[in-house]
Formats: structure tokens, sequence, C-alpha cells
């Protein structure tokens, strides 16, 4: 049996996992309870009354999630820059140190963080999978495009995961210039892994968002494309140009790919 058939883990050596969406659920298929969503658009509101864009208070959360999908990169400033331009706050060519965006992300993070904190949980099955992974001895990483506070908030108060990561293992928004699905994340990503180019196939990323999958599939990695019932189909996932190796609805199905029981 070649190795691109085999299941079980022994065949790979680290797990990269995206974390939005991916370990911890800010529920972008309900509008209503969305994190990113409503922080999102309360701190733009808060950022229209700072600077006289009052039209900037009425940005709904579906106008948010839509100019997130239209950013340049899979990132809160990407999405933020869109909007700002939108409403004529910004001009010209997207720049993520723009001060006036730098001071939006601060306030959307604050508002973000409270309330991953008092209402954030994760996606169903992934703790249970990285404690079972843990046991395995089998190196895991995080390649995100969020900030490391949030981050480390998730891992520490929803997944109950702090442990399994040091610093180095955690690819974040402050360790980049270039964000998903710009390869950079993911050669950071195999860096920390300690693997060579030549090894990359034993390298795992689990991925919730097709963009993002297509590079990881595209420099050589094991993607896991995430598809999660009622936000992402796995049709979404056979779109792109280098669609994942294997796509799952559920964390359990990747722990029954990975010979692991949780």
């Amino acid at each position: 049996m070649s190795f691109m058939h085999r299941r079980g883990i022994d065949r790979f050596e680290a797990i990269s996992w995206d974390f939005d969406d991916t370990l911890t659920d800010n529920f972008p298929d309900d509008l209503e309870k969305s994190l990113h969503g409503r922080s999102g658009c309360d701190a733009l509101a808060e950022f229209g009354r700072r600077y006289g864009f009052p039209a900037l208070q009425e940005v709904t959360i579906a106008e948010k999630s839509h100019d997130f999908t239209q950013a340049d990169d899979h990132s809160v400033a990407g999405g933020n820059w869109v909007t700002l331009k939108r409403y004529g706050a910004v001009s010209g060519d997207y720049d993520p140190h723009h001060p006036q965006l730098v001071e939006l992300g601060k306030i959307k993070a604050e508002l973000y963080e409270k309330m991953l904190i008092d209402e954030g949980k994760e996606v169903e099955g992934a703790s249970a999978l990285l404690f079972a992974i843990a046991e395995t001895g089998k190196k895991q990483l995080i390649t995100s495009s969020s900030p490391y506070r949030p981050i480390e908030i998730g891992l520490t108060h929803v997944l109950m995961a702090k442990h399994i990561f040091n610093r180095g293992d955690i690819i974040a928004e402050e360790d980049v210039s270039r964000f998903k699905p710009h390869p950079e994340p993911f050669s950071k990503a195999l860096l920390a892994a300690d693997l060579p180019i030549s090894r990359v196939d034993r390298l795992i990323h689990v991925e919730d968002t097709p963009r993002n999958a297509n590079t990881a599939s595209r420099i050589g990695m094991f993607a896991i494309g995430l598809a999660r019932p009622g936000i992402t189909s796995p049709d979404e996932f056979l779109k792109v140009d280098f669609p994942p190796s294997l796509i799952v609805e559920s964390h359990y199905e990747i722990a029954d790919f990975l010979g692991l029981k949780i």
C-alpha cells in the first residue's frame, strides 16, 4: 500500500491546525450569534463615532461577513480594510499597517476576546482529538491569521489545551508578514515542525476554508478540508485548483482516519 493511501497517524510526523472555526466555533452559520460578526460590527460602530463616519455604525453582520470573503487575505485586518474602503474611511491599496486599520483591529480584539471567554465553544470533538493526538507524541501546530492573544484565550478557556502547545508551535498574525492564503504561514509551519521540504507530505494541515486548504495542498502538505454542515460544503473544497487530500465533515472523521478514538 502506497504512502498516500495508508491510513493511521503513524504515516505523519506532525499536525497543523487552523484555529477559528476549525478548533473554536465562532458560529459563522448564525449571524445573531457570530462572535467575529458581532465584535466586528461593534468595533466599526465605535470607530465611526471616534472618526466621524456615522455610516459605520449601521454596518450589518451580513455585510461584514461578505467583506471578509472579499479580502486579499484571510485576516481580520483584510476584512476590515474592505469595509473601511467601501465607506471611504481609507483609500488606496491594502495596507495592514495603516494606523486607523491597526486601531480598529485593537478595538475589535478587545471586544472579541471578552466574547470568546464568555461565550466561546469548541467545534464538536476538537479538544478530544487534540488530546488523543497529544497522547501519541505527535507534534501539533496552529497555523492561523489570528493574533496570538485570542488563540491563547481559546486554548486556555475554550479547548483547555494550552499545555499542548508551546509559543513556537503557534504561527499567528504577529509571526508573518503575509497572511493566509499566502504560503508564508504554511512555510513557517513546516519549519516549526522541523521538517525538510522533501517531507512536506508528512505534515497534515486541517482547514475549514477552501482557499487556505488550496495553498496547503499546493505546497505539498496533506490537507484535510473540514466541511462543516451549514457553513462550507464538501463541493466547495473540490472547486479549488488543489483540492485537499481528504474532505471530512467532523473531527470524528479525522480521528477515524488517523486510527484514534475520541
